[in-house]
């Protein structure tokens, strides 16, 4: 995937914190054990509260598959290994149709932003996530992405039985201001990167510059193949989308309830949970997304209880930020 297609999710989330919404875990993207992805958006106290959603199934492959829904105000996407693009796309193309012009002005403010960066880091996780399910590794580790209440992000990575594991870190501390400031550590064979709404990349880039010091052999090579195929690109920048429709709620005060939770499950996937509540998503219909191509490539997307959960496959991330993007952008 691009950039601009977990940029969009970022800048999604960012347009919603208001000191409040953000202290709830409102999206909540984790791998699965499947393999794949599942991506949770919860939609209270946002737009997309109560809107309809259409539920998407498809199943290409046992391993090339989405689902996504939304079931009581959670717009949830799961998916194959490799569809995580398309699940960023489902959830920006829905999301964007119930924006005001008020919340579509500062998502483009936001996106007109300098500090994104020229390489697809988020890929290059979801990808080194990939060529470590072995069919043991991920039901016991993984990736987990979800929100602060102060509000910012805190991205969570399992080293454990990687080649990262008992290697050296250096600690980046970086405070610019009170909203633009960086803390990366290793501790306990994890990575915790936190960082405030509008820098995740920057933490993705961390993690990235120091992990692939440490490929080599057959995984550097694996790695390099999945990157040259640049597989599922999307046309928007889904998780940019996602982060401004967070930051256009937290003059709500609704980012203190943590709406958004990114983590891995051990399928392996991803799954990303949004809180729908005072949302304009709240009680949407939301159809059902379940997608099967391959036994790594799948998705899943639901909203049940008000929260959009989405799974998918190690590398269909993106597929379940592009349902929920597409859903609330129906609700706007």
């Amino acid at each position: 995937m691009e950039k601009k297609d977990f940029l969009w999710f970022q800048n999604w989330y960012l347009i919603h914190c208001n000191g409040d919404w953000e202290r709830d875990k409102r999206i909540h993207l984790r791998t699965l054990d499947n393999p794949g992805w599942l991506l949770t958006v919860d939609l209270k106290n946002t737009e997309l509260r109560n809107q309809k959603f259409q539920e998407i199934k498809i199943n290409r492959t046992k391993n090339n598959w989405v689902f996504c829904a939304v079931r009581n105000n959670k717009f949830e996407g799961a998916c194959g290994s490799t569809n995580l693009s398309e699940i960023l796309k489902i959830f920006q193309d829905w999301a964007e149709n119930f924006l005001d012009d008020e919340d579509k002005q500062r998502l483009k403010k936001c996106q007109s932003k300098e500090g994104f960066i020229e390489e697809d880091n988020l890929a290059w996780l979801q990808n080194w996530y990939y060529i470590h399910c072995n069919g043991d590794w991920e039901h016991s580790f993984g990736i987990d992405l979800e929100m602060l209440g102060t509000p910012g992000w805190l991205l969570k990575i399992n080293l454990e039985d990687t080649e990262l594991e008992n290697k050296i870190f250096q600690k980046v501390e970086v405070a610019r201001t009170e909203t633009d400031w960086i803390v990366c550590i290793v501790k306990g064979l994890q990575f915790e990167g936190a960082c405030s709404p509008t820098n995740l990349y920057e933490v993705l880039k961390i993690f990235r510059d120091w992990a692939k010091n440490f490929l080599e052999g057959p995984d550097l090579k694996h790695l390099e193949l999945l990157q040259n195929k640049r597989l599922h690109f999307m046309e928007y920048d889904d998780f940019a989308w996602l982060q401004k429709w967070y930051f256009i709620h937290c003059d709500e005060g609704l980012e203190h309830s943590r709406r958004i939770r990114l983590e891995t499950i051990d399928n392996p996937g991803w799954l990303l949970t949004i809180n729908l509540e005072d949302t304009a998503l709240v009680d949407q219909i939301f159809q059902e997304i379940k997608i099967a191509r391959t036994e790594n490539e799948w998705m899943f997307c639901i909203v049940r209880n008000n929260k959009f959960e989405g799974t998918c496959g190690p590398t269909n991330l993106p597929e379940v930020l592009k349902l929920f993007r597409e859903w609330a952008e129906n609700h706007q």
